[in-house]
């Protein structure tokens, strides 16, 4: 997350192409001059829409992104979590949407959302 940043739309995101055990090809066109060897990277894992029903649990190795809300209850301004479900990442970005009242938990270094409860 770059400094002073509201959300992680506004860092510098790479999509990796693939990876070995000690190389990581990301999209070229963006990477020349940002990126050096030896330099840190963490994981941004970015959704469209998330909901978490049933009880299910979500543990994302780095950040989480989502874009869009509730798909099944036809809500795309908010995000839902149910009942004994969880969402656990580094950061969590929620800017993209309204966080509905949830019966679950939510769990980050940072959670970065307008009027979470």
């Amino acid at each position: 997350m770059g400094p002073g940043s509201a959300t992680i739309l506004d860092d510098t995101v790479f999509d990796v192409l693939s990876h070995t055990g000690n190389v990581v090809t990301a999209t070229a066109s963006r990477v020349s001059g940002l990126s050096v060897v030896g330099q840190p990277y963490r994981a941004v894992v970015r959704l469209k829409n998330l909901e978490i029903t049933g009880g299910a649990q979500v543990l994302a190795p780095g950040d989480v992104l989502v874009l869009e809300g509730d798909v099944a209850g036809g809500d795309l301004t908010r995000f839902h979590e149910g009942t004994a479900s969880s969402l656990t990442g580094s950061t969590i970005d929620l800017q993209g949407v309204t966080p509905a009242t949830t019966s679950g938990t939510i769990v980050a270094t940072s959670l970065l959302c307008s009027g979470c409860p």
